[in-house]
């Protein structure tokens, strides 16, 4: 708040007989002015003392005067200390006026500047409150993603995995077949031998027999074309 200046005094004002070498209190009686004290003498300023018949009358004047004047001085005073109270009054009134207005108008500023951060933090809060949102809505779908796609996975490994099973199991029977079949094969083959051998014998015996009795014929018929 600026600094209220101090208005200059003039003749006029209040404050420029306020350096007077006087008592404002309406009650209080003023003092002889300086100017009096030295018109008058030095012995009528203190206290009276008893003087002649003839002077009498002269006295009362010159105490009517100065009490007129004294009455003069106090009303002047009172105007002056009214007229002072007034524009100290007026100083006041016009100093709590600015008082208030400057506080008014500083509580205004106050009230649009937190109405105007408010609203810029209601607006960043709610763009915040977007974005995880949204960050949350993402992270649901990846994670949703994430499950299918693990379960995908687990139930490509169980396929695969009763594929392998499968795959020894005929891996197994092959050689389980394989042995078998290998074992008939020698157990044929073995047999088959056999039946040739007996068969080879036998043929062989026939043979023998068919030459023998080849070569009996052929002699029968020698004997007999010699006899």
């Amino acid at each position: 708040m600026s600094r209220m200046k101090r208005p200059k005094t003039t003749d006029e004002d209040p404050l420029y007989h306020s350096s007077l070498d006087l008592d404002l209190s309406d009650d209080s009686t003023p003092e002889t002015p300086k100017m009096l004290k030295k018109i008058l003498p030095a012995k009528s300023i203190g206290r009276p003392k008893k003087i002649p018949q003839y002077e009498d009358t002269e006295s009362n004047a010159m105490s009517k005067m100065i009490q007129s004047i004294g009455e003069g001085l106090q009303k002047t005073l009172s105007a002056k200390k009214r007229k002072m109270e007034e524009f100290a009054d007026n100083s006041l009134k016009c100093s709590i006026e600015k008082l208030e207005n400057f506080l008014t108008k500083q509580e205004q500023e106050r009230k649009k500047m937190r109405v105007f951060y408010a609203q810029k933090i209601e607006k960043s809060l709610s763009e915040w409150q977007s974005t995880i949102d949204g960050i949350k809505n993402s992270t649901i779908k990846i994670q949703k993603l994430f499950l299918q796609q693990q379960k995908l996975l687990d139930d490509a490994v169980a396929v695969q995995n009763q594929k392998i099973k499968l795959f020894e199991q005929l891996s197994k029977d092959f050689v389980k077949e394989n042995d078998s079949l290998e074992n008939q094969q020698k157990s044929t083959q073995s047999n088959i031998q056999d039946d040739l051998k007996s068969e080879l014998s036998l043929l062989q015996k026939k043979l023998l027999a068919e030459n023998q009795q080849q070569q009996m014929d052929k002699l029968r018929k020698s004997l007999t074309s010699m006899y």
